[in-house]
């Protein structure tokens, strides 16, 4: 178990606080170390090492010309990488002046719209030449359904009047009212025997009519 202690008769300034472990195992393996806190940021400086004098360290002559000569290198870079930031600052403000910027702007405006009209020309070739060869298959096609009509209405044609000539050949034998009377003469004087007849071998028999009749008894027996 951890406990937060304070060592008897010493100031906090000087001690501070520990930290120290307590189990009940009486075997020293068991046993933890003491640790001593590190002093609170808040604290002010030790007394001890209020007035102590640091030892200023002595650095060979070697050693020194070297650290000087590192360090003269890093100011020279760090003011060179100064010198150049600022020229590319330079640069920056003339380069995104608001009057550069707007004639960049023109200048790649009237660039792209040359780039632009080139295509709509080529586009429109293009488009030109599609549209013609259209108009061209569309001219043929209607050309060739015009002929296929014109042929179709000549074969109509054709066939109405071969029907018409039919029926005019046809129409000779008609009853109209200026042959009427003599068609009445010829029906009158015409005999028809209706007592003829044609059998299934074509056979024709002709004949008078002969009103037979026979039992009832007698036909079911000839059928049976």
């Amino acid at each position: 178990m951890l406990r937060v202690t304070k060592l008897i008769g010493s100031s906090t300034l000087i001690t501070g606080n520990l930290v120290s472990c307590e189990c009940a195992a009486t075997n020293s393996l068991y046993s933890q170390i003491i640790r001593w806190k590190r002093k609170p940021i808040w604290l002010p400086t030790a007394k001890s090492k209020m007035f102590r004098v640091p030892v200023k360290p002595v650095i060979p002559k070697e050693d020194n010309d070297e650290l000087q000569r590192l360090s003269n290198i890093y100011r020279t870079y760090m003011r060179s990488l100064r010198k150049y930031m600022i020229m590319i600052g330079k640069k920056n403000e003339i380069q995104f002046d608001h009057s550069v910027v707007e004639a960049a702007e023109a200048a790649d405006f009237e660039k792209c719209s040359a780039i632009n009209n080139e295509w709509n020309e080529e586009i429109a070739d293009i488009r030109k030449y599609r549209l013609h060869k259209e108009r061209t298959q569309r001219d043929v096609g209607n050309w060739w359904r015009m002929k296929n009509y014109k042929e179709m209405l000549a074969e109509n044609q054709e066939k109405v009047e071969e029907e018409v000539r039919s029926v005019k050949k046809q129409a000779e034998s008609f009853i109209t009212a200026e042959n009427i009377d003599q068609a009445i003469e010829e029906a009158l004087t015409i005999v028809i025997d209706h007592n003829a007849a044609i059998d299934h071998d074509g056979n024709f028999y002709k004949g008078e009519y002969s009103d037979t009749k026979i039992d009832i008894k007698q036909e079911r027996q000839l059928k049976q």
